[in-house]
């Protein structure tokens, strides 16, 4: 019930910042409950999100990763027929619990609208115009929002302690460390195998892109108790975008 309330205001907020604080205190939900090593595979599913295309972009590999190591869900590309374009190409197809899923969804979909106005005010403040270096600044950006969660994973171990892969039927990582869930995915595709995917050149653009990625910073979650875990989602789009 808290996590349908949480998603519903992070989705009709008109407050980018509410919106993303709603996300995040529901990601620490699922963080605290929502991995049970002992659950059958009738626990999982799969959701299908993104575009379908023959060729991705480098970016949405980088995204892929971001899902599964931010969000506890696996992520693997498989081939999809796509009905309306009449044609054959693949698709990101998370598995993971139902309100783990809705979760990455929703964060799929957030960071990929997040691209477009981070992508037009970089480009406003380097006086340039045109979308020639898009694709390059998304790969950085997601490639900055990713180092956010790694290091936000570091920081936790520390507190309680005191390029990129493909993996599919068509391919992508995942880095979570649920053995019933990984036990799931290889069930549900036994032919699952890894591959490399191309980088991109780690220019100006892209640097520039991974430094507004890494200040995709969480902030304090609705209804904590005042503490912040390290991590993603906590940044709104440009003011004047």
């Amino acid at each position: 019930s808290r996590l349908t309330k949480l998603l519903a205001l992070a989705d009709g907020s008109a407050n980018p910042n509410e919106a993303a604080a709603a996300l995040q205190k529901a990601r620490e939900l699922l963080a605290r409950d929502g991995v049970d090593p002992a659950a059958p595979r009738s626990a999982f599913a799969t959701r299908q999100v993104g575009r379908v295309r023959r060729r991705h972009e480098s970016w949405e590999y980088v995204l892929a990763n971001v899902l599964g190591e931010g969000f506890g869900v696996d992520v693997v590309w498989v081939p999809v027929f796509d009905a309306k374009a009449g044609r054959e190409g693949t698709a990101m197809l998370l598995h993971g619990r139902p309100h783990q899923l809705q979760v990455a969804e929703h964060a799929h979909d957030y960071l990929v609208t997040l691209l477009e106005p981070s992508y037009a005010a970089w480009l406003k403040t380097r006086g340039l115009s045109g979308r020639r270096d898009r694709a390059r600044y998304a790969h950085g950006f997601l490639v900055g929002v990713r180092d956010q969660i790694r290091r936000g994973a570091r920081i936790g171990a520390t507190e309680e302690t005191g390029g990129s892969a493909t993996r599919g039927v068509g391919s992508l990582i995942a880095l979570g460390q649920d053995a019933a869930l990984q036990d799931f995915v290889r069930w549900r595709h036994p032919q699952l195998r890894t591959s490399k995917v191309g980088s991109v050149r780690r220019d100006r653009t892209f640097e520039d892109a991974r430094r507004d990625g890494r200040e995709v910073r969480v902030r304090r979650g609705i209804g904590s108790d005042g503490g912040a875990s390290p991590g993603l989602l906590g940044s709104a789009p440009p003011q004047d975008s």
